[in-house]
């Protein structure tokens, strides 16, 4: 302990000492293109240095005594059958459970593939781990790696996480053998209007969260973290972008393993020259993005969507594999060793810190999709065929070529989409989100209302009062709008708007109208484009007008 403490001391002095002496490192974290890269610059490097400096001083220190499942070093389906209650074949490649089933590979999917009863078993899963205290136990590795100086900022970054989520996945399969991780393709939400509104972030899948960052519902609200807080916490969207088509494009046109399994925080004497959108870089955008928890490292792996994340990380990795490596390369190419550009525990024959017995050159084996699990296509859609696969998808065919979207929870944005079926279980009005039922009952509370006489404006005979409002407001920008629902109807004689909810929009008034079959109405006020329909007999009557 008194070494350990000695250490962040020193880190510390060193740290100070950077700003006012030299700074070791290549990159200038406040150089950096964006306030996200400075961050993550600044992470890295302080990672680094910690590693160097613990290495010093405790250079022969063994991975801690945590209990942990002996499944979890398997590395094939042989391995893991007695573990699952099976029974192997007498061929030795086919593993029988009680059931009578096939242990097959896990498949993983994106998230929003799943079916309902498949993400319902899976958050099961995950909550009978963190209730038996296994999930921290995991968890803890990460923390306890980062620290080490294996995990981030060189070569191991991407196999020391691909056996990680190995270790997840194995303990999530001895609960339900047919679940596997599933990924969080992000990408599907950046291309929304706001990636906050993704359904992603409602109790269905990965909750909402409170004023203060708390995650107040879903499968995961009231779970302890590793440093005692009662819930997990989240700034979903306060910084940065997630991932984006062009990111994967720049990681997927890197001609060698040595720009993909980049150094991160390489100093003054390294060949290699630093690059600010390397893998490990554009991976930390996600983290950033969710924020909370994920934002730090060390307590990432509190939020379970860390998991989803980084089997994104894993699939675009593997894509690369595939496309630039032979098989025989896939297993060997790994950076030069060279304690300028990294520390010494990311050298291909160093120990990969905490999994006793596994170097980091073992993260290259084939044998992890080959034999432990397989990869399912991300979302994919074309005019042809414009279907992506879940309900909580659609198809943006106005995007050329088409592409896969997320869905919006209720109240989301919609605009720019008004046509698309962007509105999970709702529809798309005023460039909002709004529930089926919510319109019946507004439709039906401003049909009452007229027929009341209350917007009777002293020229028109409504009819026997039948008169409904079928689209109150249509707005393009969301001027006006506050998160819910907004209810505004334009007499054309009183010229008030009257509304339910807590919108805020200006009234009205000093209108030019002219009579006829249709009522044009002009008032700039500002931005947005509003519509008024109003349906009295077999007749509709369009109200256009702008703020």
């Amino acid at each position: 302990m008194n070494l350990l403490l000695l250490s962040l001391i020193l880190v510390a002095n060193a740290v100070a000492s950077v700003s006012a002496a030299y700074n070791p490192f290549i990159q200038r974290c406040e150089d950096a293109p964006t306030p996200v890269r400075r961050i993550l610059c600044e992470q890295l490097q302080q990672m680094d240095t910690m590693a160097r400096t613990r290495h010093a001083f405790e250079p022969t220190e063994k991975p801690p005594s945590v209990i942990l499942h002996p499944a979890y070093d398997c590395q094939n389906i042989t391995c893991l059958c007695p573990y699952f209650r099976g029974t192997v074949t007498e061929h030795g490649s086919v593993c029988i459970l009680k059931n009578g089933r096939r242990l097959e590979r896990a498949v993983r999917k994106e998230i929003r593939h799943f079916s309902e009863e498949e993400r319902e078993r899976y958050h099961r899963a995950m909550n009978s781990l963190q209730r038996s205290g296994e999930y921290q136990r995991l968890s803890r590795l990460h923390s306890l790696g980062s620290r080490q100086g294996g995990v981030h900022t060189g070569p191991a970054f991407l196999p020391w996480h691909r056996e990680y989520l190995k270790r997840v996945e194995i303990a999530v399969r001895l609960l339900d053998p047919d679940l596997a991780l599933p990924y969080w393709d992000s990408v599907l939400d950046q291309n929304m209007p706001d990636a906050r509104d993704s359904i992603l972030w409602s109790p269905a899948f990965y909750g909402e969260t409170d004023n203060h960052g708390r995650v107040k519902n879903g499968p995961y609200v009231d779970w302890d973290t590793l440093e005692g807080n009662s819930q997990i916490s989240r700034d979903v969207g306060g910084r940065e972008t997630l991932f984006t088509e062009a990111h994967l494009r720049i990681i997927q046109d890197q001609p060698s393993v040595v720009q993909v399994m980049a150094y991160t925080a390489p100093r003054v004497g390294c060949p290699v020259l630093p690059n600010w959108d390397s893998f490990e870089y554009l991976h930390g955008n996600p983290h950033q993005w969710v924020g909370g928890d994920m934002f730090d490292p060390d307590t990432s792996t509190n939020d379970p969507i860390f998991f989803q994340h980084h089997a994104f990380v894993d699939l675009i990795w593997e894509h690369w594999r595939l496309n630039h490596q032979n098989r025989s390369s896939r297993g060997t190419e790994y950076p030069p060793d060279n304690e300028d550009c990294s520390n010494v525990q990311h050298f291909r024959a160093a120990e990969m810190f905490p999994f006793a017995h596994m170097l980091n050159s073992d993260g290259l084996s084939n044998r992890y999709t080959e034999a432990m699990y397989t990869i399912v296509a991300r979302p994919n859609c074309s005019l042809i065929n414009p279907d992506c696969g879940s309900p909580y998808l659609f198809c943006d065919v106005h995007y050329k070529p088409p592409r896969c979207v997320s869905k919006a929870r209720e109240g989301g944005r919609c605009d720019g989409f008004e046509k698309a079926d962007i509105c999970f279980n709702s529809q798309c009005r005023w460039g909002r989100c709004v529930s089926f039922d919510n319109i019946f009952e507004s439709e039906h509370a401003l049909s009452r209302q007229f027929k009341e006489g209350a917007f009777d404006d002293g020229k028109r005979n409504y009819r026997n009062g039948k008169v409904v409002i079928s689209t109150v407001l249509s707005v393009a920008t969301g001027l006006g709008l506050m998160a819910g629902l907004l209810w505004a109807a334009l007499p054309l004689a009183k010229r008030s708007f009257s509304t339910k909810s807590n919108a805020l929009l200006p009234p009205i008034d000093s209108i030019k109208e002219t009579v006829g079959e249709s009522s044009s109405i002009t008032k700039k006020l500002g931005q947005g484009n509003y519509c008024e329909n109003i349906k009295y007999g077999s007749t509709t009557e369009k109200s256009y007008f702008s703020l």
